[in-house]
């Protein structure tokens, strides 16, 4: 009915300035969601935090929610909040082992780093990996998932040739 009325489906609210949207993907409702965007609402829009629809999803294990941003809506998995996080740094905090395993399986960035720059993580979590978030949360079923998954192996590996590709230039340029 207020839609319908047409008040405003950008409004914000609250400590973070969340928008209707943000509070649809947050707590699991697609429908409301799916009627806010026929209305106006934007899927990529950010709340104080940089924090967009999509980690919201995630952080709350709303998979459904998830795979409709992504797949008929467009929106990126690998887009990062203020803080630096992406939506798998999201779920592998909060031990969402659905979610992080939908994410990996739709080819996320698992190597992206959290920024230094925010002030509110506990120590260990800035320049953290979503594998770390895992460790540093307990969530040893999401923990065991990343380290076995061919996207955390393959980066792990490249990590490992970079670092033996600069080692190697360090003692060449020491001989040279």
């Amino acid at each position: 009915a207020a839609l319908a009325a047409g008040h405003a489906v950008d409004g914000v609210e609250g400590k973070y300035n969340m928008q209707p949207i943000h509070w649809a993907c947050r707590e699991g409702h697609l429908p409301l969601a799916k009627l806010l965007v026929e209305h106006g609402a934007d899927v990529r829009a950010e709340n104080s935090e940089g924090v967009q629809p999509i980690h919201l999803a995630s952080g709350y294990n709303h998979v459904p929610i998830l795979e409709w941003l992504v797949l008929e809506m467009r929106v990126r998995l690998n887009v990062r909040c203020s803080r630096g996080s992406t939506p798998l740094h999201e779920a592998s905090y909060e031990g969402h082992h659905a979610t992080v395993q939908w994410i990996v399986e739709h080819d996320s960035d698992l190597v992206a780093l959290r920024t230094n720059k925010h002030k509110g993580w506990k120590p260990g979590y800035g320049d953290a990996t979503p594998l770390r978030f895992a460790e540093l949360q307990g969530h040893e079923a999401v923990v065991r998932y990343l380290k076995a998954s061919p996207y955390y192996v393959r980066a792990a590996q490249e990590a490992a040739e970079a670092a033996e590709a600069k080692a190697k230039k360090l003692v060449e340029d020491e001989k040279a």
